[in-house]
């Protein structure tokens, strides 16, 4: 191994002497300290992507320190090429939905200060974009750090949810660090809210508080009496319900078909006051809000114009809506369907005539017709092989003959075979063959089998829900039945945007056939509805509220439910700009888990009718199916009036005829004898 010269190794260990003192010195007060202490906030912050705004000369200094932040995405802006024309949005965002921005702030410089307010004007001081400040500062100086920071800060739109770190070197290499914020930025109060958030060292690194390693929602979740300004859609409100704004919002007993869904979401949100310490500054409109000439109505055009941070009114999730609102998880689903009375069937065949098919009681009635024949030609035979040679004795007599023997008419016949069918049966000395008793006999096992399918069936029909035809939309549109729909915004969408064809036929051809008589209110809707033979597509909550009232326990287990797009999935919509939105998701996330949500949707839930034990208690025959009994009956006592009156007046045309002959014979003989 060759050995170097001894001057050779002086003049190396002199180059890296010097190296270290000049390290040392750009260490303790350079810009190498201030780019460690931030990738170490990155680090913290678990960020991977930074700007680093400078001006002047500075670049040069900290491209030759960058070595630091080496392993992140890193990008310099000029301050001095920002103008009116510059995107913020694209600056800050990059590629990342969090990005960290290094700054050193410095009194009078104006470039620097022009970026901050319009940083502020934009909303940019909030929880996607986590600012490092470092202010000027000489080494050793003694300062008022609180003061200095409230001049510099005071007067800028730094939210709830900023992530602003202002940064004081206390002496050389050593930071101080503090996290600053607004409680209410509108409040007309620029007091800034600043807490210690911990240091930063070449030999220790960063220390940050404990309190700053969870989640700033955890942090600052005590918002200190502000009021926040928030809107609702509220339609069916009125000064003759006799309450105020207020006492409407929060009762749940009273009017519940009345803004459901705003009411019952309003009342959860409600919970968030106390959980936050804050109040609400209530702003009423009637829509929801639609875009319309190039600008948003309603309850989204005050969150737009961010007049409101956000709505109390759940808000569907639309394509249209997600450039403008921001969304927390679903709060509330709302079930938007056909509603109906299921029809019973109105046909010929109803409860009397249902337990035997149409060419069973063909065959009943053509046995009951052939066992008719052959009883009169048994009962025939019969009295011609045994009643006559009865009558032949001597010592039978006529009246006794007449008193045991069978008639042999055709209305004896007929009876007779009734009887038989019917189990009551004739007198059984009245027939001696045995030809004639079994054919008897074999009837009426027959009519008992038959009634005992007959009455098992009618009792087995009783005791079962009656099976329900109308359960799809192709039902529906093939049925007799009026359809129609509520006069409300989101109908018109459903059946705009559907792309079920059947939907569609319906709307076009059903609903807006007779103009606009099928697209009715609320009210009007159910009270056709409760009247049967109408179908409604309306938000079922609303309408089961009123439709307790209107119908009986029974006619409410008819209802029938035809769906045939999905639920209505909402959420609580947000400004864009809001420093809520994490609060508002936190909120709803531990409601939902802990069960406040649950007990909500209880308390407006309509309680359910147990429609199967009420059909077993509530068992009936209604008029439209003891109808054709009732007519038959009827047919039968006009018949037999009808034969009484011909019998009537044939019994006294024959006793005046037959009083008629017997004088004009007597006039004759009396004639004859002269």
């Amino acid at each position: 191994m060759k050995l170097l010269p001894l001057t050779k190794v002086f003049n190396i260990l002199c180059y890296n002497v010097a190296s270290v003192i000049i390290m040392s010195q750009l260490a303790c007060c350079g810009n190498n300290c201030e780019l460690l202490a931030f990738k170490e906030y990155l680090q913290f912050q678990n960020l991977n992507q930074a700007i680093v705004v400078y001006g002047g000369k500075e670049r040069k200094s900290y491209e030759m320190a960058k070595d630091p932040l080496s392993q992140c995405f890193l990008k310099f802006f000029n301050i001095n090429n920002l103008n009116a024309n510059t995107d913020l949005y694209k600056l800050f965002r990059g590629n990342s939905y969090r990005m960290g921005i290094f700054l050193k702030h410095t009194t009078g410089d104006v470039a620097k200060e022009k970026l901050l307010f319009k940083a502020s004007e934009n909303f940019s001081f909030n929880n996607s974009i986590s600012w490092f400040v470092i202010m000027e500062n000489e080494c050793n100086k003694e300062v008022n750090f609180l003061e200095n920071i409230q001049n510099a800060f005071g007067n800028l739109n730094i939210l709830l949810n900023a992530d602003f770190t202002v940064v004081y070197e206390t002496k050389k290499c050593f930071f101080d660090l503090y996290d600053i914020y607004k409680i209410c930025y509108k409040c007309n109060d620029d007091n800034l809210l600043v807490e210690y958030k911990g240091n930063w060292s070449m030999e220790n690194g960063l220390m940050a508080e404990q309190r700053f390693k969870i989640p700033f929602v955890l942090r600052r979740n005590n918002f200190r009496n502000s009021t926040v300004n928030v809107a609702a859609a509220i339609l069916n409100y009125s000064p003759s319900l006799n309450m105020t704004m207020s006492e409407y919002l929060n009762d749940n007993k009273h009017y519940l078909q009345n803004d459901f869904m705003q009411r019952k979401t309003y009342q959860l949100m409600a919970i968030t006051q106390d959980v936050y310490n804050y109040s609400f500054q209530l702003h009423i409109k009637d829509g929801w809000g639609i875009f319309n000439n190039g600008t948003w109505t309603g309850v989204i055009g005050l969150m737009t114009n961010k007049d409101v941070e956000f709505s109390l009114s759940p808000l569907r999730y639309m394509i249209d809506r997600l450039h403008v609102v921001s969304y927390t998880p679903v709060v509330h689903v709302e079930l938007v369907r056909f509603l109906l009375r299921h029809p019973k069937r109105t046909s010929i065949r109803n409860i009397f005539f249902e337990p035997l098919a149409v060419n069973v009681w063909w065959c009943v009635l053509a046995l009951i017709i052939i066992t008719g024949i052959l009883l009169g030609i048994h009962i025939h035979t019969e009295y011609q092989l045994y009643w006559k040679l009865k009558m032949l004795q001597p010592h039978e007599r006529v009246a006794t003959f007449y008193q045991r023997g069978p008639e042999h008419k055709l209305d004896f016949v007929v009876l007779t075979i009734l009887e038989t069918a019917f189990m009551q049966g004739p007198a059984p000395e009245q027939f001696h063959a045995n030809s004639t008793r079994l054919l008897l006999t074999s009837v009426s096992v027959f009519a008992i089998l038959l009634m005992q399918f007959y009455g098992g069936y009618i009792v087995g029909t009783l005791l079962s829900e009656t099976p329900r035809t109308i359960t799809t939309l192709e039902a529906l549109y093939n049925s007799t039945m009026e359809i129609g729909m509520e006069d409300v915004s989101y109908n018109y969408d459903i059946f705009n945007l559907s792309q079920n064809q059947v939907a569609q036929k319906i709307f076009k051809t059903r609903i807006c056939k007779n103009g606009k008589r099928n697209i009715v209110t609320l009210e009007d809707g159910l009270q056709r509805i409760a009247k049967g033979g109408f179908a409604l597509h309306v938000s079922l909550n609303r309408a089961y509220q009123l439709l307790t009232d209107m119908l009986t326990q029974s006619q409410f287990c008819e209802l029938q439910e035809i769906t045939f797009n999905n639920p209505f999935v909402t959420a609580i919509g947000t400004s864009k700009t809001t420093p809520y939105l994490k609060y508002l998701k936190t909120a709803v996330l531990k409601f939902r888990e802990s069960g406040v949500m649950r007990y909500n949707e209880l308390v407006w839930k309509l309680p359910k009718i147990d429609c199967a034990a009420l059909a077993k208690d509530d068992v009936e025959v209604d008029l439209e199916h003891f109808a054709p009994v009732c007519v038959f009956l009827a047919f039968a006592i006009m018949i037999s009036i009808w034969i009484f009156m011909l019998e009537l007046i044939y019994k006294r045309m024959k006793y005046l005829l037959h009083i008629d002959y017997e004088e004009i014979r007597g006039t004759i003989r009396s004639y004859l004898r002269k």
